[in-house]
């Protein structure tokens, strides 16, 4: 469970629980990604997984370096520095209907409908859990099963079987 790490750190491959219930939202409504990720910073701020000035640092990072992709339907995979996170946590939306997130690396704009939101509390493993998720959001059916649940236990389960598979 998440909150057993008690602030001391996570280490993201090694089988913790990274998504939890607390932390996925279904069918959230939103008007731009500023909006969204700063909708989804706030609940995370008051679950208690970040710091105050999380919200302002991931939107920095999204504009330096954009996060959306255009697989599987429009997926974004936004973070920031570990320095702003308390407890580890890989946060879920699905999207009442997609919003525009610049795409990675591109130029342009990806309709995105499901956001993984990274509040990763070191750096130490951070680009393995990053590969892992993006090799499994690029599975047939993943990010669709993820779009149309409608239990967030269920959404958390199955990513964090995600974030311990290898060969996700």
């Amino acid at each position: 469970m998440i909150g057993a790490s008690g602030g001391d750190g996570v280490k993201p491959t090694g089988g913790e629980e990274l998504a939890s219930p607390d932390a996925v939202w279904l069918g959230l409504e939103s008007d731009s990604a500023h909006a969204l990720l700063s909708d989804m910073s706030q609940r995370l701020l008051d679950a208690g997984y970040v710091r105050p000035g999380y919200s302002e640092s991931l939107w920095r990072r999204e504009e330096r370096y954009p996060t959306g992709l255009p697989v599987s339907g429009g997926v974004a995979i936004p973070h920031t520095e570990p320095e702003l996170v308390r407890r580890g946590v890989v946060a879920i939306a699905s999207l009442a209907r997609p919003v525009a997130f610049e795409e990675m690396g591109g130029s342009g704009t990806v309709p995105v409908s499901v956001v993984f939101l990274l509040g990763l509390d070191r750096a130490e493993g951070h680009v393995d859990l990053l590969q892992r998720l993006i090799k499994a959001i690029q599975k047939k059916g993943i990010v669709e099963e993820i779009r149309s649940a409608d239990d967030p236990e269920d959404v958390a389960a199955r990513v964090n079987v995600l974030l311990r598979s290898p060969g996700a």
